[in-house]
């Protein structure tokens, strides 16, 4: 049997090693965590990654556990005017809903598909190499480990990417987001089934059902990366950020434990010329790390997974498999990353005349036109 090593147990990693398992492929994941545990915050996982997790035999007890979005909502907050997309028509066409699930809980259930057998916790990886037809994989631990090919799906700070793309450039975004959950019962929800979205000067903000009892909630702010705060005085900014917002966010904020709030900095990875090399590839943010402006990260990594499976499935020469995955993946890739880009930089513009600008257009029928089209885009997973 072909054997496959995944450096990294996140979202990526586990839907690319249950792929390549139901198509044959004995593929083991190496995650430097002591665990795989439930944490993170909410996402958003449009139609074309609940299709993919379909593929994956996953669909049925993700929506069991998820929130089904029917509309995005759009508020400017200097006019009070707004726009929507209807995510159930898109829902129709695509053969699939939006959803809302909390991040830990989605990756539980991408474990327990692939089963806790398959997977190597506490697995730092600090090298890899090719000798012949394998790949041998040294860890920090002392261990290593060999397979046929190898799949580098640790993050956007991937060590096997640095290997193989050293002069790569992290890019920061210009701004962070705060995240967190908190308990529906404790504040006033959103219509059901609505992605409320606010729009500000320098900054964004969003509320949204993330399974039966939670709301999930983000904002950002424009700024250089920056040493975390305590949780006390990183609630107090975010909360001094907002003062004013609607009620339908301030609330969630309110309800939210300080210590439970995640603070990030926003980066990504401008597209390479390349991806991988021999009897290596990636996923997921290791090789395509994108901002959260289209809400497609996971669901790249997730697609990412799919489709290298395919490709195995028609059992060629594992190269010649990899090589097809990579042509596949990288002119979609390649467009998530340039246009979430290109959206954050004006969804954070902080020029007074440029955001009365923006979000006048905003609401215009050639935005909402071209809004759709965007969505009926990235929804598309063939």
């Amino acid at each position: 049997m072909t054997s496959a090593i995944i450096i990294g147990g996140g979202i990526a990693g586990l839907s690319t090693a249950l792929a390549l398992k139901n198509a044959g492929i004995g593929a083991t994941v190496f995650e430097r965590a002591p665990a795989i545990a439930e944490l993170g915050a909410g996402l958003t996982l449009w139609s074309n990654a609940v299709n993919a997790l379909g593929e994956l035999g996953v669909r049925r007890e993700i929506l069991a556990s998820a929130s089904i979005l029917r509309k995005t909502v759009s508020l400017m907050l200097s006019s009070g005017r707004g726009g929507s997309i209807d995510l159930e028509k898109l829902a129709h066409r695509f053969g699939a809903p939006s959803i809302c699930i909390h991040r830990g809980r989605l990756q539980l259930i991408l474990l327990g598909a692939l089963g806790e057998e398959n997977v190597r916790t506490g697995c730092a990886c600090i090298h890899a190499e090719q000798a012949g037809n394998r790949v041998r994989v040294h860890f920090e631990n002392g261990a290593d480990a060999e397979a046929d090919f190898l799949v580098a799906a640790d993050g956007i700070r991937s060590g096997i990417r640095r290997q193989l793309h050293p002069h790569a450039v992290i890019r920061h975004a210009g701004y962070l987001s705060w995240r967190g959950i908190a308990r529906k019962s404790e504040v006033d929800p959103p219509p059901a089934g609505q992605n409320v979205t606010f729009f500000g000067a320098g900054s964004q903000a969003a509320v949204l059902e993330c399974g039966t009892d939670y709301l999930f909630w983000y904002v950002t702010r424009n700024g250089p990366p920056k040493p975390s705060a305590s949780a006390s005085e990183r609630k107090a900014e975010i909360t001094r950020l907002i003062q004013g917002w609607p009620k339908a966010l301030t609330r969630c904020i309110e309800a939210t434990p300080p210590e439970s709030i995640l603070e990030t900095d926003i980066l990504d990875l401008p597209p390479l010329s390349t991806w991988g090399a021999g009897r290596t590839t990636f996923a997921g943010d290791a090789i395509h790390a994108t901002t959260p402006n289209l809400g497609q990260g996971a669901g790249m990594g997730i697609e990412d997974g799919v489709v290298l499976g395919r490709c195995f499935s028609a059992g060629r020469d594992v190269e010649e498999c990899l090589r097809d995955y990579e042509r596949r993946r990288k002119p979609r890739t390649d467009w998530i990353v340039r246009e979430s880009f290109r959206i954050g930089r004006v969804l954070q513009m902080e020029n007074r005349l440029a955001v009365k600008l923006r979000d006048a257009l905003s609401t215009t029928p050639l935005a909402r036109w071209f809004g759709e089209r965007m969505f009926a885009r990235m929804m598309k997973f063939e």
